[in-house]
């Protein structure tokens, strides 16, 4: 894998970061940002978590039956896509420190990234040839997971900080992390494209 197609790898991991990286922003930072900052009970941002889960349970199998109808490919550019802009309003949102606040704005984002969640796996799969299909997929994800998923919440205590509690710095960085899964998405499209004329 690592010889023949690197940068088939990159991509991968790439475009793995929103459903990843994203997942650790909202469920894991944003606790220490809400509680440290903004001073809302633990408690209460746990309640909004509870809720934004179950609501999550029910987006997986909806995102997937929907990028079905509209196109994988499509569907995870628009998700990923609208992502960029969400954390906008969800610190917006959560800095009115209110269970419904918090829920809207946190739920806004996890909407979004918990649709392209549903959907990349299957999607970046499709990208390799069968004979390295299992070693990449499964490199990708766990790969991603260990350099975007644990430095998000490093990197947003650091710039938390050093912004003073802003939370501008916050929303670009979520920005970022659905911007490199959206560029890789699209760069992702003629491999997998390639991948299925072969298989067909």
């Amino acid at each position: 894998m690592l010889r023949g197609a690197p940068g088939l790898l990159a991509l991968a991991i790439c475009a793995n970061v929103l459903g990843i990286a994203g997942f650790y922003f909202t469920n894991t930072f944003m606790i220490a940002y809400t509680t440290t900052y903004l001073k809302i009970p633990r408690a209460l941002v746990l309640d909004c978590l509870l809720i934004v889960s179950v609501m999550q349970f029910l987006i997986t199998p909806l995102s997937a039956y929907i990028a079905e109808r509209v196109g994988v490919h499509r569907f995870l550019v628009a998700t990923a896509a609208v992502s960029v802009l969400t954390p906008y309003a969800m610190f917006t949102l959560v800095d009115q420190g209110t269970l419904t606040g918090l829920t809207l704005g946190v739920g806004l984002a996890v909407a979004g990234l918990g649709a392209f969640y549903a959907v990349i796996a299957g999607y970046v799969s499709d990208a390799f040839p069968t004979r390295t299909r299992y070693t990449g997929i499964s490199m990708a994800y766990q790969l991603s997971g260990a350099i975007f998923g644990g430095l998000t919440p490093i990197l947003g205590t650091i710039l938390a900080e050093r912004a003073g509690g802003a939370w501008w710095p916050l929303a670009l960085l979520f920005s970022a992390i659905a911007a490199i899964s959206l560029v890789s998405v699209l760069a992702l499209r003629a491999p997998r494209e390639r991948q299925m004329l072969r298989a067909a």
